[in-house]
Order: C-alpha cells, then structure tokens, then sequence
C-alpha cells in the first residue's frame, strides 16, 4: 500500500489497529526525513553565509521537538541553539552592565565566532567597546604604559603597573598644575564610559591616594600642637580600603606604598606607647598609699 493510498484510509478510520500503529510510524519517520532535509539545507546554506539567526534556530529546534525524532544534525542544532541562547544572554548583560573591557572583547569574540548572524548585538558591543579604547588612548597619550616580559613567559609582554603607577603619581605631584588637571579631567570621562577598565582603576587609586597622602602630611605637620591622636587613627584607617586596591604582588621588586603611610603609622605607634606609659604612671600616682611612720 502506498502512503498516499494508506492515508487515505486512514483518515477513512478502515485500517486495523496493527496496521494503524505501523502507519503512523511510517508516516512520522518519513516526516522527519523529510523535515531532516529541509532544515540540513536551509542551516547549511544559512551558518556558511551567516544569514541564519537566533530567532531562526529557535523555530528549527522548536519543529524538530514537534517532530520528536531525534538525529545527529538536530542534536548538534540544539547545541547550536543553547550555545546563541547563552551567548544572547551574555551581550544582553554586557550592554546592560558596566563590565570589564576584558569581559566585554571576550563576548564580542565570542559572538563573531558564531555561525549565525548576530550584526546588530555585535555592533552595539563593539561600540561600547570603543569608547573604552579611545579613553584608554588619551590617557596612555598623556601617561605612556610601561612594559616587561612576562614572568612565566618572557616571549610576552605585560604591562608593569607599578612602574606605571609612579608615572601617574609623579604627574599628579608635578609643579605644573596644567598636569594635574589634564588628569582630573579624564578621569571623569572615564567615570562617563560605561566600562570597567584597568587603567582608570589605576587612576582613580592615584588620585585616592594623592588626597589621602595631603590630609597626611598635614596631620604630621600639626604634630605636637593641635592634632588630636584620634584625628591619627581616623586617618589611618581611611588609608586601609585605599592600599587594598593597589597591586599585592611586586614586580621586580617594587611594591605600591601609599604615601606617608609609614610615617603615620610610627608616630601612632609612638604616641600610643607614650599615652600607656602616661596612663600606668596616674595610675600609680592616684592609687592608695601608705603613710610612712618613723
């Protein structure tokens, strides 16, 4: 019986229940043959010209769920389908969040890999991107970033933060104010660029710095006359969230020292062991004593 013929009766309600069941089998397998060579075409000739896209895969795999067969090509759809799903998901976030720039490249590459045509998302990422390379080329215009062969690969190059870092720090101290400025500035462009970027990271802990280490100094300056050893302590705790955002790990041996720092510490130190020996000697002067009979 041809498949035509027995579709026919069995829209008739004339085969037995054997037959029925047989039918119906054969029917689906054809059908998901059929569908299997519809849709191998279409994705083939869709991923090699990037035409396909998401939304495109989505019905692809929604129809091969219908048709319930399961074949290598339409295993590797799903995968595909999870795999542009995920990536979605990430270019939604990092268009919506600030996110590092490493994050962000990583996602545009990861998109520009893809079979399938995602222009729009990519060229929104590659925007945002931009902006954060051409504030990184001003500021590295006005503070050169300094390289060194990297420690387990001295065929790479990585930059030397620390170094950098004094660079930045030395500018910001220079007599010529015009300098300073010029810094201040880009750092609120930076502020305005809606990613996380390393060299404003670094930046912005100069800066941190530069006010912290002023108040510093004019705390040591006032010592003796009219600073107050809580004023000390006080100070010195602010300077604890500022160092723990600077480098920890030395490069050829240099490490970030926060500015009068250590100053401030010994003469917390000093003051605190004076106040001690103060307190144990009116100790001793206001406590009971004996008169002394001859």
């Amino acid at each position: 019986m041809r498949v035509k013929d027995a579709n026919i009766e069995l829209g008739k309600g004339k085969l037995s229940g054997y037959l029925l069941a047989a039918l119906q089998s054969k029917l689906k397998r054809i059908s998901s043959q059929l569908f299997l060579k519809n849709i191998t075409g279409r994705t083939q000739r869709s991923t090699t010209e990037k035409t396909a896209t998401i939304k495109f895969i989505s019905s692809l795999v929604k129809e091969a769920n219908r048709i319930g067969f399961m074949f290598p090509e339409i295993h590797m759809l799903n995968e595909l389908h999870m795999k542009s799903e995920a990536w979605s998901e990430h270019a939604v976030r990092a268009l919506r969040y600030r996110i590092s720039l490493v994050e962000l490249l990583n996602v545009i590459d990861e998109g520009e890999h893809l079979p399938l045509n995602v222009t729009d998302q990519l060229e929104k990422l590659r925007s945002k991107a931009d902006l954060a390379h051409d504030w990184i080329g001003q500021f590295r215009e006005k503070v050169p970033c300094p390289y060194i062969p990297k420690a387990d690969d001295p065929t790479k190059m990585v930059a030397d933060n620390i170094t950098w870092l004094e660079r930045i720090r030395n500018m910001l101290n220079a007599d010529d104010k015009e300098d300073y400025k010029k810094l201040l500035n880009l750092a609120v462009e930076g502020s305005r660029v809606p990613v996380d970027m390393e060299a404003l990271r670094l930046l912005n802990l100069e800066m941190e710095a530069r006010n912290w280490s002023v108040e510093a100094k004019r705390l040591l300056s006032t010592t003796g006359r009219s600073a107050k050893i809580e004023e000390f302590h006080e100070h010195m705790a602010k300077g604890g969230p500022i160092c723990d955002k600077a480098p920890k790990i030395p490069i050829e041996g240099k490490a970030w020292v926060l500015p009068y720092i250590n100053e401030l510490k010994d003469t917390i130190e000093a003051a605190d062991k004076w106040l001690e020996r103060v307190s144990m000697l009116l100790l001793f002067l206001s406590g009971p004593r004996k008169n002394n009979v001859c």
